[in-house]
């Protein structure tokens, strides 16, 4: 038993020697990578709306979380919301990924969830104020819905800005369609200057 236990000890000298003289001999290097962290040089947080944003509109709290935001995507993600006391509001939410080519597949897979009808979810439809609405995103949607039951109207704003998602949900009770484009232009001058920055 201990000549097998010496002979198994002799190996693993050996073997350590041999690939030592190797690395020293033949200049072989070995090294654990763990993988490149993905910079964050602009922060989702930086693509969040202004509390200031719609300033006659009387907002009961503005709440902004640098931290988290409903999906459990991307590198890094923030979220904002702007309720009113009766009339609903306002949530964003802002993901970076990696790469602008993993938003894009992220984007796509959102764009299924989010606009899908149901038994409490009318059609999503493009009200007409809202179908030439300017923006420099790559990819986006805009649409509306009504609660079937309430027949509140709610619209959805999904946007792909290079690696960046942002999505923007609005209660039309709380705003009405000119709001919600002011709204869209704002963070459309913020994501635009944050993707440039990102991507360089």
């Amino acid at each position: 038993m201990n000549r097998h236990i010496t002979r198994f000890a002799l190996m693993l000298l050996l073997t350590f020697l041999l690939v030592y003289l190797l690395t020293a001999c033949c200049g072989l290097s070995f090294s654990v990578n763990p993988g490149e962290r993905t910079p964050i040089k602009c922060p989702a947080a930086d693509i969040l709306l202004d509390q200031d944003i719609l300033p006659d509109i009387e907002w009961q709290d503005v709440w902004q979380n640098t931290e988290d935001a409903s999906w459990r995507i991307g590198i890094d993600r923030a979220g904002a919301g702007f309720p009113t006391r009766n009339k609903g509001g306002i949530v964003q939410e802002v993901y970076l990924l990696k790469s602008a080519a993993e938003a894009e597949k992220e984007y796509d897979d959102l764009v299924d969830d989010l606009y899908r009808q149901t038994e409490f979810i009318s059609e999503w439809i493009t009200p007409d104020p809202l179908l030439n609405v300017e923006t420099k995103a790559d990819k986006y949607r805009l649409a509306c819905a009504s609660d079937t039951l309430s027949n509140a109207v709610q619209c959805e704003f999904l946007a792909l800005y290079g690696p960046y998602i942002i999505e923007l949900n609005v209660d039309i009770d709380a705003v009405q369609y000119a709001d919600l484009i002011t709204l869209i232009s704002a963070i459309d001058e913020k994501a635009v200057a944050c993707a440039e920055i990102q991507q360089k």
